[in-house]
């Protein structure tokens, strides 16, 4: 599941594209006006999920939690990558927007930021 990051990381902000589907990318979401307005005042990462856009290889469970957990993995990734003071935030559209709710249900996500251990 590939993960393409691009923008300013210097203000420790970043978006990460819940995009819709399945089957769909996260790359469509690249327009020049995010190019030259968003991205200017942060990071945009471009997350095609399991059996969606450049994804490949065997996508194991069709679960709908398989998705969320998926994403917690994205999210330790990119703080483990780019620093634990990194402020994530979920850009949900379509199929994306039943696994955000999904994945901030838990309600321990709510209110403690994620660190990698």
């Amino acid at each position: 599941m590939p993960i393409r990051v691009c923008g300013n990381l210097r203000e420790d902000k970043l978006i990460v594209i819940l995009h819709g589907g399945p089957g769909a990318s996260s790359i469509i979401y690249r327009t020049d006006y995010v190019k030259e307005i968003p991205e200017k005042r942060l990071a945009i990462a471009y997350w095609d999920q399991r059996y969606a856009g450049t994804s490949q290889g065997n996508g194991g469970s069709h679960d709908i939690h398989a998705f969320s957990d998926d994403l917690k993995k994205v999210i330790y990734l990119l703080k483990s990558k780019y620093g634990q003071q990194l402020k994530v935030y979920l850009l949900a559209h379509s199929w994306g927007g039943f696994i955000a709710p999904l994945f901030l249900i838990e309600e321990i996500r709510q209110v403690v930021p994620m660190q990698v251990k």
